[in-house]
């Protein structure tokens, strides 16, 4: 008897256990119907004939974990392997699993192969919704011992290995701290344990036996279906790493098997890159509902692509997709070769994950550079007249120097400026005088040259003897200029008088007189000179 024929035989079986579990659920069904009926029986005649008919024709329930969980008493209930609709179908699949390992690897037909493949992959998702089903059963009853239980172990493969350890008793997390070794970190159990000393200072609750027992084997469910996943799993990357080993570097055995599954490794080469992304798309989804790359296939759940943020997958599903099928291409050229090589899908995996590195990486900043080495010299330390006035126009005032101290053990007096903020005075509240505070007397004089002295001088001299005196002490007064400056120089009437029309202004604001002889300009004279020199 061949391969083909045991998996055909396996096949057959398999719709044999397909038939009687329908048989089964025909079963369950009547018994719903009787239950329906006994229940319409029970009403009172007031009820109309079309409520009856309706409630005897809505729709039947689904009996699995989610149903048991609406239902309120499960006095009724003895085994809970009859509300999976995993587990039966697992068992067949794990025989054909032992069937084509015991095989030898020449004699495997390779779309049947590729079919127990697809089959497995499938499964697998099955296996996690049922598990994540089980754990809210347990969890949902398991409150009542310990409600703290699922907020310390998330895990639902831990969780149910912790339930099966202490049971009932809370109490026995202490003693039992060597077997959670086994499945939880020490940080977990510290707090297990912290939880459990609370938990056992309370009442402990009723909690019938038959209710326990139900939890326990929903434990048991789980950690069967975690065991026929990991064989599976395992099963699934040993034969994808076989089929198309370069493939399975670059996007992993799961998405491998599913793609082969798909198209094969033959036609797989065939494709397109840029059709890749779109095998496995789920088009029964509302397109409104959708949130992110319209494309999410099978090499959207990648490691590769799953890796980088959602601004970025479809560009990593690009550059993925290339490669993929330049791997499937050698994967293909070397199907009859007995050794498994996959260096270069390991060397397009160290790329692709060094491109999107680059990708994701935050822009260069721009590096400020950096000041120049300062020249080493000695500082100009200057001294004298000049250096001393400059100091000294540039100085602090007494007043505000004054602001800048405070009395020891005294309000500081303050003011508001223009914008409303209150500005201290400090010590220069003692310059205050009736209560308004004014600055105090400017002691410097205008500083000025020697020459503006002078022409100032001329000025008053010339205001003083004219009609026009009395603007020319004004400016005097206005200019602040003291005596000393004005007597830098003797006599103001030493160049040449005024007109009497010309009283009262500036000698460099006064017209030029004429000397009858036409002045020619610095350059004109320059030439004229230059050429009296030739001639000469």
């Amino acid at each position: 008897m061949g391969l083909a024929d045991k998996l055909l035989a396996d096949f057959s079986s398999d719709e044999d256990d397909d038939d009687e579990q329908v048989d089964l659920k025909d079963e369950e069904l009547d018994e719903l119907d009787q239950d329906h009926n006994s229940e319409a029986e029970h009403q009172d005649n007031d009820y109309d004939d079309e409520m009856l008919e309706s409630n005897l024709t809505k729709p039947r329930q689904k009996r699995d974990f989610n149903y048991l969980m609406v239902k309120n008493d499960l006095s009724g209930v003895t085994s809970l392997r009859k509300y999976s609709s995993v587990l039966p179908k697992l068992e067949s699949l794990l025989r054909k699993l032992d069937t084509i390992k015991n095989t030898d690897p020449d004699m495997i037909d390779r779309e049947m192969e590729n079919d127990f493949l697809s089959d497995a992959n499938n499964k697998l998702t099955d296996i996690k919704t049922e598990i994540s089903e089980v754990f809210s059963f347990v969890k949902s009853y398991y409150k009542s011992i310990w409600p703290d239980l699922e907020d310390l172990v998330r895990n639902p493969i831990d969780f149910a290995q912790v339930v099966k350890i202490i049971k009932d008793n809370v109490s026995l997390v202490s003693n039992n701290s060597k077997i959670l070794e086994n499945v939880l970190k020490k940080e977990e159990i510290l707090g297990l344990t912290m939880s459990a000393s609370l938990v056992s200072q309370q009442a402990k609750p009723q909690f019938e036996e038959n209710y326990m027992k139900l939890i326990l084997e929903a434990c048991d469910i789980i950690l069967e279906l975690n065991s026929s996943r990991q064989k599976i799993r395992d099963f699934v990357t040993e034969r994808a790493k076989a089929i198309a080993p370069n493939v399975t570097a670059i996007i992993g055995p799961s998405v491998t098997a599913q793609l082969i599954s798909s198209y094969g490794l033959e036609n797989l080469c065939k494709t397109p890159a840029c059709n890749l992304p779109s095998v496995g798309v789920n088009n029964s989804a509302s397109r409104a509902a959708q949130i992110g790359p319209r494309n999410k296939g099978y090499l959207y759940y990648s490691d590769l692509v799953q890796s980088v943020a959602d601004e970025f997958r479809v560009q990593a599903m690009r550059m993925v997709s290339g490669k993929v099928i330049l791997a499937s291409r050698i994967d293909y050229s070397q199907r009859e070769s007995t050794k498994s090589d996959d260096s270069n899908g390991q060397k397009w995996k160290k790329e692709i994950t060094n491109k999107l590195e680059k990708l994701q990486a935050p822009p260069d900043q721009s590096k400020s550079k950096p000041l120049p080495k300062p020249v080493e010299q000695k500082s100009k330390k200057r001294g004298g007249r000049r250096f001393r006035k400059l100091k000294e126009r540039m100085a602090m005032s007494d007043l505000a120097k004054a602001q800048n101290k405070m009395a020891f053990g005294k309000e500081e007096e303050t003011r508001m400026d223009a914008f409303g903020e209150e500005i201290g005075l400090g010590m220069a509240g003692k310059f205050s005088n009736g209560g308004s505070y004014r600055t105090m007397a400017e002691t410097k004089k205008a500083q000025m040259t020697k020459a503006m002295a002078s022409k100032i001088q001329k000025f008053a001299g010339n205001a003083n003897n004219g009609p026009g005196n009395e603007g020319g002490s004004k400016l005097i007064k206005s200019l602040n200029v003291d005596d000393r400056l004005l007597s830098l120089q003797g006599s103001s009437n030493g160049n040449g008088g005024s007109k009497q029309g010309d009283v009262g202004l500036p000698s460099w604001l006064q017209p030029q007189q004429s000397s009858g002889k036409k002045r020619l300009h610095d350059d004109d004279d320059f030439m004229i000179r230059r050429t009296k020199k030739r001639r000469s």
